[in-house]
């Protein structure tokens, strides 16, 4: 992508040079030390606005007026590649006002240390030696939240290390309601407690075994009104599915798409492989070469060897996140093409199709 730069004194604030078109920009100090990155679909309207009087009494904009001295923009094509490019700037420049997307290590895991005869899934930002992870993912509080359900439905233990003696034990409120196996009681053998364990960690990493029991003893509770205790059931499906939707979007699973958007150069668009949840590909070609570039990308993908199921480094999770969102958005759900089970036919006329109403879609071009 080609990059621009202007100097602020003598262009802003009307940035009459900037086209109307979907990009990134990055403001810049008088060192050249990156301010802020960000991105959008009109890049002139969007510069702008930094300097209108509505604007000024906004911080990130304030701050911008006092220390900025040049812009850098780069046109994307479509709003999805810009959104992209922006996350790939913030984390390599790792901007002075860019609060999201910055820190890759604000991102926790749930912790498992099974050289302990009764282990415990504990919160942390932090890995060790000697345990298992799972994650990372950024919503703490949702993860947190369902880790209680579990915690509870499958009786294992949240108390500290070393494990407490019966005495102590006794005075537990999650002994004293039954939603703890107790081992500090002796109630439980390590055997049993690490069934019970595999059990949880299966659900939290998706399988819904444990979700239809919940379910069905939902049902019975309701049909005998006893409808607070059905509600309890309802909550702790909900966090929990929460949860299994932060560890699989973590996880090397996810959707597999073509996505079609305008390319940067007039009459091109951009293909973009979406496979198990992240960027495969991209290809931009003119619109008369879109089926070569098609078959190409057919065959790439036909040919990749299965991935293994593992979890994605720290720093790939947001690219995951704005994919996965996009997808699910009408304009991702309009421009993308999905590939579970389809032959290579049946995707062509979708993407043919697509590429057909792309040039004329008011929504994806911008306005002279």
């Amino acid at each position: 992508m080609q990059r621009h730069t202007l100097v602020l004194a003598d262009h802003a604030p009307r940035f009459a040079a900037v086209p109307q078109q979907a990009g990134v920009y990055e403001f810049r100090d008088g060192t050249g030390a990156s301010l802020y990155v960000g991105k959008s679909k009109n890049l002139r309207r969007r510069l702008q606005s930094y300097f209108t009087a509505r604007h000024n009494e906004r911080r990130k904009a304030t701050m911008v007026k006092l220390f900025a001295a040049t812009v850098h923009y780069e046109l994307t094509g479509s709003d999805f590649a810009a959104m992209l490019r922006e996350l790939e700037l913030v984390q390599q420049l790792r901007p002075r006002f860019n609060r999201r997307m910055r820190h890759p290590e604000r991102y926790a895991y749930v912790a498992i240390d099974f050289r302990l005869p009764f282990p415990r899934l504990v919160l942390t930002n932090e890995t060790a030696e000697g345990h298992v992870f799972l994650g990372p993912f950024a919503a703490r509080s949702r993860m947190r939240a369902a880790l209680e359900q579990i915690n509870d439905a499958f009786g294992l233990r949240t108390c500290g290390d070393p494990l407490p003696d019966a005495v102590q034990g006794k005075g537990c409120w999650r002994y004293r309601l039954r939603t703890c196996l107790a081992p500090c009681q002796g109630n439980v053998s390590p055997g049993e407690y690490g069934r019970a364990l595999l059990r949880a960690v299966r659900t939290l990493t998706g399988s819904s075994h444990a979700l239809r029991e919940w379910e069905q003893r939902r049902t019975e509770l309701s049909e005998a009104l006893a409808f607070e205790r059905a509600q309890r059931l309802w909550e702790r499906e909900v966090r929990v599915r929460s949860a299994q939707r932060l560890l699989h979007l973590a996880m090397r699973r996810g959707d597999n798409a073509l996505v079609i958007q305008p390319g940067v150069a007039p009459d091109s668009l951009a293909l973009w492989a979406i496979c198990d949840g992240d960027v495969a590909s991209r290809t931009e070609v003119p619109r008369n070469e879109l089926h070569a570039a098609f078959r190409r990308t057919w065959e790439a993908l036909s040919a990749a060897a299965p991935r293994e199921v593992s979890f994605v480094r720290q720093e790939d999770l947001d690219r995951r996140w704005i994919i996965y969102r996009w997808l699910r958005t009408p304009e991702g759900r309009e421009w993308s093409v999905p590939l579970a089970r389809r032959t290579e036919q049946a995707v062509w006329d979708d993407v043919s199709a697509r590429a057909a109403r792309l040039f004329t879609s008011p929504v994806l071009v911008a306005a002279p």
